[in-house]
């Protein structure tokens, strides 16, 4: 799996850390590197579990500098170090069904959850919050990507739910639902870009998914509810198509309904602010032209796989 090209992304800091409130990584039992897997040579759209022998090279462990012998489950300390290999792809499992899958070509260090370089795919059951030295990104039942590469380029895409992301030392906050992008210029003294993921974009995000979910189920369906135009209904994350809730009275607080298609509002459309509707916008629609200029930004070339 390839990371995005050099020029995709403005940079961010390859220091990104992503601090997992409320899971206390640094307790020894609080995560777990749980499965590896490696791509199939006979069949490159699909994943193979490896064993405990295979491990050595596909993903390493790392303590105070020195590789670990692992055996899976393998319970992860803080300042852990993990690294996959160039087709291998490996999960951490976190309390409370989350999951973080780290694709090839990923590094990444607990206690926080820094990133050094690499793609992961954050899949979050309740609160959840992402920060770097300068940007805090907040999360409420979502799943995201979050990709950095070597030269320090990063992209954050919302396959479900919400994120807001904020700035530390400035005013500008963000607020991204399914579909966007989200991408910011180190030290994030500006108002970072958002735009929608291209088709291309999330079709290839899911085919990844399915690849890792052939080779073996992640998590077993969980109840909860699906908030849905405005209607919330027992469901699982699976079947939910809206945003997805483990407990019904925040869903009933959360769940608004869907505006209707004709309503008129400003649309930004690689980077030009116009009056539109929300049908018509095949854009970002803002209710509000001020917001709409101020987050309006123009849109970044396609990813180059």
């Amino acid at each position: 799996m390839k990371t995005i090209a050099p020029h995709r992304f403005v940079a961010l800091s390859c220091r990104f850390m992503l601090v997992l409130v409320c899971l206390s990584l640094c307790s020894c039992g609080s995560a777990a590197l749980v499965r590896v897997m490696k791509e199939d040579p006979r069949d490159n759209s699909r994943y193979v579990s490896l064993g405990n022998a295979e491990l050595a090279g596909e993903a390493n462990v790392y303590r105070d500098g020195r590789r670990l012998p692992v055996s899976l489950p393998y319970q992860l300390q803080s300042g852990d170090v993990i690294q996959t290999g160039p087709d291998a792809v490996a999960i951490v499992r976190l309390p409370e069904g989350k999951e973080i899958i780290l694709d090839s070509n990923t590094r990444v260090r607990l206690g926080s959850f820094f990133v050094e370089f690499g793609r992961i795919l954050s899949r979050v059951r309740g609160f959840f919050e992402a920060e770097s030295e300068n940007v805090i990104a907040g999360v409420e039942g979502t799943e995201f990507i979050f990709e950095l590469t070597r030269d320090r380029s990063v992209a954050v895409t919302v396959l479900d739910g919400t994120v807001v992301c904020k700035s530390k030392i400035r005013s500008w906050q963000v607020r991204l639902n399914r579909g966007e992008v989200f991408y910011s210029q180190h030290p994030n003294l500006v108002s970072p870009g958002k735009r929608l993921a291209t088709p291309k974009e999330l079709d290839d995000i899911r085919r990844w998914i399915q690849k890792i979910e052939g080779t073996s189920r992640l998590v077993e369906p969980e109840p909860g509810y699906c908030c849905l135009e405005g209607k919330v209904f027992p469901s699982t994350r699976e079947k939910c198509k809206g945003t997805f809730f483990l407990d019904q009275a925040q869903a009933r607080k959360a769940c608004q309904p869907s505006p209707p298609p004709d309503q008129h509002g400003y649309c930004c459309l690689n980077g030009n602010v116009f009056s539109s509707t929300r049908e018509k916008c095949k854009g970002t629609f803002f209710l509000d032209q001020a917001q709409a200029r101020k987050a309006c930004r123009p849109a970044v070339p396609e990813k180059t796989y």
